[in-house]
């Protein structure tokens, strides 16, 4: 699994997070939420090396991050970022590489590879753009075509920096319930997301970014309860619940 000791790191010499030490929650939902320039994008890159780490290590599956071969990491790892280039292709055949880190010389997609993109396209209620370019995706189905790409890479843990982004309001509950269903499939999901709503809804655990730090983390149940959710984001949290029980939150200013 994941796991950070003393971890500073950041880009071009500044140092963007410091001292984080955090072990992820195997086979578990994990939010990192926090305000805008906290760190919790770095942290996700760091995972996956993308950052320049000045101090302490990140281990996966207790080796070592510089230790591991980029290909065999893209197994245990799918990591989907907030931002990306689109590639010229179809839905289909971008979805398809995600299958790269499987394929050996001469690289040719099997049949097993094919039927995985359009289990995934399924799920991600894509099937009828299959032969659509990228480009020509409005931003949602950019996201959920991405997302079938990492499902499609068959990691047994999924890094997803704000994969709710573009999506409308139905469409981002819908997302957050098939995390919920691949976390029951045994999948480890680690998510950055800007909505407390969800975080506190759907994670089983949170990591609080403060100023580059890891400010607090524990279940959604510790944090709520602790209140430095309110101190970190200005607000007041209020807790609804319907008649079966299910409780929703809702915010005020601090102010108030």
């Amino acid at each position: 699994m994941i796991r950070c000791e003393n971890l500073s790191a950041g880009y071009g010499g500044e140092t963007i997070i410091h001292d984080i030490s955090w072990e992820a929650a195997e086979g578990r939902l994990t939010a990192i939420v926090g305000l805008n320039g906290s760190g919790k994008s770095t942290l996700l890159k760091s995972i996956v090396g993308q950052t320049s780490v000045e101090e302490g290590s990140v281990y996966l599956e207790g080796k070592p991050l510089k230790q591991w071969k980029h290909k065999e990491m893209a197994k245990q790892i799918a990591y989907l970022p907030q931002s990306r280039n689109d590639a010229n292709l179809s839905v289909f055949r971008m979805v398809l590489h995600g299958r790269f880190p499987y394929l050996a010389y001469p690289r040719r997609y099997t049949k097993k590879d094919e039927e995985m993109v359009i289990r995934e396209l399924k799920r991600m209620k894509i099937s009828e753009l299959r032969e659509k370019p990228i480009s020509e995706l409005s931003g949602g189905e950019k996201q959920r075509a991405y997302l079938a790409m990492a499902l499609v890479q068959g990691a047994p843990i999924l890094l997803l920096d704000e994969p709710t982004t573009y999506l409308d309001l139905s469409a981002q509950m819908e997302l957050m319930e098939i995390l919920r269903q691949l976390v029951a499939e045994g999948k480890t999901v680690i998510a950055v997301l800007h909505d407390l709503n969800h975080a506190l809804q759907y994670a089983d655990e949170i990591v609080l970014m403060e100023k580059g730090g890891l400010k607090q983390c524990g279940t959604s149940e510790e944090i709520l309860k602790s209140g430095v959710l309110e101190d970190a984001f200005r607000v007041h949290i209020h807790i609804l619940q319907d008649q079966y029980g299910k409780e929703y939150y809702c915010f005020s200013s601090g102010n108030e």
